[in-house]
């Protein structure tokens, strides 16, 4: 078992290839260094000029990679305008929104109710120490 020092270390060292590119190792796929190094780019959701949340997106692949709306902001409509606002600005047939998480129910809800239907399942994996 790893000492939380050691842990720690490799989650430096991770971080850090991600964050430079230096090399061509597996990251976190959601981690903002590869969002960004993937053609994504974080835009804020602002609304009389206070920030409420961010959506980070490509529009030339049509797909949304995170949205986060901060909890104070929650069900005024914030993540919806920010979804249309995307959807508005792709250069794709469709739009796609990756690694919806079937725990947070309300967000489902949301994107099945806005005309978005589930392409596929995927399973989470866990190692046990």
């Amino acid at each position: 078992m790893l000492s939380n020092q050691e842990r720690d270390a490799g989650w430096h060292v991770l971080c850090t290839v991600a964050e430079t590119g230096e090399h061509q190792y597996p990251s976190w796929q959601n981690s903002d260094a590869c969002i960004s190094r993937g053609g994504f780019t974080a835009y804020d959701i602002v609304h009389d000029a206070v920030k409420h949340g961010v959506i980070c997106f490509n529009p030339t692949k049509g797909s949304i990679a995170q949205i986060y709306i901060e909890p104070q902001y929650r069900r005024q409509g914030f993540a919806k305008k920010a979804i249309i606002t995307a959807k508005n600005c792709i250069e794709t047939p469709t739009l796609g929104i990756l690694n919806v998480s079937s725990d947070y129910e309300v967000l489902g809800c949301v994107l099945t109710h806005m005309g978005f239907s589930l392409l596929l399942t995927q399973s989470e994996m866990i190692y046990t120490l």
